[in-house]
C-alpha cells in the first residue's frame, strides 16, 4: 500500500494525519464518544487531519489504485463551492499532487482541465460505502466528518470529456465543502476509468 509525501505550495496548505496531528490532549473520558470527537473537529487543520486518519489505508478503487489526500485552502474567503473556487483556491495543491502521483503524464495545469459533476456527495458515498466493511467504515467516517462540518458538499471531476472519457491522464476527483472559517476543504483523489 502506497502512502505519499505530499508537496506543499506557499499559497496552499496541505495537511495529511500523522501521529501527532491529532488532539491528543482530549483523553478518552473528556469526550462524549470518539465518534463525536471525530466528527467536530475545532479548527480546519484537525478537520483535515480527522479526514485524513478516517481514510487512511483506504484506497480509491478504479482500474488503478490511488489514496486520497486532504486539502484546505488558505483563503478564508472562498464565496460558494464552484468549479472556480475549487481551481482558484485548491487547484496548485491538485497540480502538485498530480505531478507527485502521475509522474509519467506532462504535467497538467486544473484551469484548462474539463471538468464535469458527475455525482452528488450523497451518490459518490452511497457507492463508496458499498465496498466491503473496512471501506464502508472509513467513508461512512469520512462522511460523517464532511457532513458535521462543511456545507456546500460538491463532487467534480476534472479532466473528462462532457460524456465521462478520459482526456489525457487519471481523472481527478475532488470532494469538496466550505468550512465555518470560509475555507474550502477537500477530499482528492485520482481515477482511471475505462
Amino acid at each position: 500500500m502506497r502512502y505519499s509525501s505530499l508537496f506543499v505550495p506557499a499559497a496552499l496548505v496541505l495537511i495529511t494525519a500523522m501521529p501527532g496531528c491529532s488532539n491528543e490532549s482530549a483523553s478518552p473520558d473528556e469526550s462524549a464518544s470518539s465518534e463525536t470527537a471525530l466528527s467536530r473537529p475545532s479548527t480546519d487543520s484537525a478537520l483535515v487531519s480527522s479526514l485524513q486518519k478516517a481514510l487512511r489505508g483506504t484506497q480509491y478503487v478504479s482500474e488503478s489504485e490511488y489514496d486520497w489526500s486532504a486539502l484546505v485552502s488558505d483563503a478564508r474567503d472562498a464565496g460558494e463551492v464552484t468549479t472556480a473556487a475549487v481551481v482558484e483556491h485548491l487547484g496548485r495543491s491538485i497540480e502538485a499532487l498530480d505531478r507527485k502521483l502521475n509522474k509519467d503524464l506532462a504535467p497538467r495545469t486544473i484551469a484548462h482541465l474539463t471538468v464535469k459533476e458527475f455525482e452528488t456527495f450523497d451518490e459518490l458515498f452511497a457507492r463508496l460505502e458499498d465496498g466491503g466493511e473496512n471501506v464502508e467504515q472509513a467513508y461512512v467516517k469520512a462522511r460523517r466528518i464532511m457532513q458535521s462540518n462543511l456545507t456546500g458538499l460538491r463532487v467534480f471531476s476534472f479532466d473528462v470529456t462532457p460524456n465521462g472519457d478520459q482526456v489525457t491522464g487519471p481523472v481527478i476527483l475532488v470532494v469538496v465543502g466550505k468550512s465555518a472559517s470560509g475555507r474550502l476543504i477537500a477530499l482528492t483523489t485520482f481515477e482511471v476509468a475505462t
